[in-house]
């Protein structure tokens, strides 16, 4: 099945291109386009870009607006994107369609690129791997986590005030109940991915063994009903919450706990390790889309191969190569590669050029 990418006003793009609908890898030197060529499409899924919050921002110099489109010549669909400074409209077959509909019919997962390094370092951006991993799988989980995020602001400014825990059962309801929600999806993702990133990552580190759970502060089970779990840890944490007028309870402490025979992996880890995490991460996290019957997700790693050896990046590609994903890399050794399990297109000043399987970029294509 072939799709075609039409890509104007957006950043440097200026793209129209069709290509088949599978594994894709985009070669380019850095600010030739890869990373906004998966911003658009990221843009298409979610509404928003994954490094800006200005929509002007990512406006082409001179141009009031971008226009994205996506079309599949042999189902006749077409999803269409405009975008201005203070407006993002997304219509599917000349239809109004919202952001979240949308991403039901065509999820997709985004993995990037040197800034996903800090997952190492920062619990904040692995809830971020969380939440975006449920989010592609849920489109309904931006509304729960929406609630929860309310009801914790209210419960914040109560503790805050001082108010007593009489006086603050209703925040704390409302509370319990919007962040049960929450762990409740945090823990069936981890349940559901762990085994197959177990068994992948004993492929690419025969030596090591993977033990993934989710972790927060005060909790001390997750196997009975979550909001009781919950209610307990509000319990256990009282005192502590009255003395720093803070939440101390929640999704928001929430860390992705994984563990190696040695010690935590995040206290270990190498470059390279974290990113071959991330993609087998990123892989698991398609299979179970595939396995609950969803429509096959859409997989953007930028700069794929950072900090990877060869071996390794060439073992991660045929897993890779089940799903739809599209890769990003500078090393200009992958336009050579016989053995790319897929197409390969080469980007240069926004323009995307097909690289036959001789291995050199066609003049003159777009």
């Amino acid at each position: 099945m072939t799709w075609r990418w039409k890509i104007k006003g957006f950043r440097n793009l200026d793209i129209d291109a069709e290509l088949d609908e599978s594994l894709t890898l985009v070669v380019g030197p850095n600010a030739s386009g890869k990373t906004s060529l998966l911003e658009a499409l990221y843009w298409i899924a979610y509404g928003r870009s994954f490094r800006t919050r200005s929509a002007a921002a990512v406006l082409r110099r001179g141009h009031m607006a971008a226009n994205v489109q996506i079309e599949w010549p042999s189902s006749l669909e077409k999803v269409e994107l405009q975008l201005t400074a203070s407006a993002s409209k997304l219509r599917y077959q000349g239809q109004p369609i919202s952001f979240v509909e949308w991403r039901k019919r065509w999820p997709l997962l985004y993995i990037g690129g040197r800034e996903w390094a800090l997952l190492s370092s920062r619990s904040l951006w692995r809830r971020k791997l969380l939440d975006e991993s449920l989010l592609a799988l849920f489109p309904d989980y931006q509304e729960w986590r929406r609630r929860y995020r309310q009801a914790w602001i209210q419960r914040t400014h109560a503790l805050m005030a001082g108010w007593s825990a009489e006086a603050r059962r209703p925040w704390d309801e409302a509370f319990i109940q919007a962040g049960a929600k929450v762990w409740e999806a945090r823990n069936y993702l981890i349940r559901q991915v762990r085994e197959a990133v177990h068994s992948r990552w004993r492929r690419l580190f025969p030596q090591e063994s993977l033990e993934i759970q989710l972790w927060s502060p005060w909790v001390t089970t997750w196997d009975s009903q979550l909001p009781s779990v919950f209610q307990e840890a509000l319990r256990r944490a009282e005192s502590e919450e009255k003395n720093t007028g803070r939440c101390q309870v929640g999704p928001h402490r929430d860390d992705l706990a994984v563990r190696t025979a040695s010690g935590s992996f995040w206290d270990m880890a190498s470059a390279g390790q974290v990113r071959s995490f991330l993609i087998v991460w990123a892989d698991a996290v398609a299979e179970m889309a595939d396995k609950l019957g969803k429509a096959p997700m859409l997989l953007l790693i930028d700069d794929f191969d950072a900090e990877i050896d060869l071996p390794r990046a060439r073992l991660v590609l045929p897993w890779l190569a089940r799903h739809r994903a599209i890769l990003t890399t500078h090393r200009r050794f992958w336009l050579r590669a016989e053995d790319f399990p897929g197409q390969r297109m080469e980007i240069r000043g926004g323009r995307l050029i097909p690289v036959p399987v001789s291995g050199s970029p066609r003049a003159g294509s777009s």
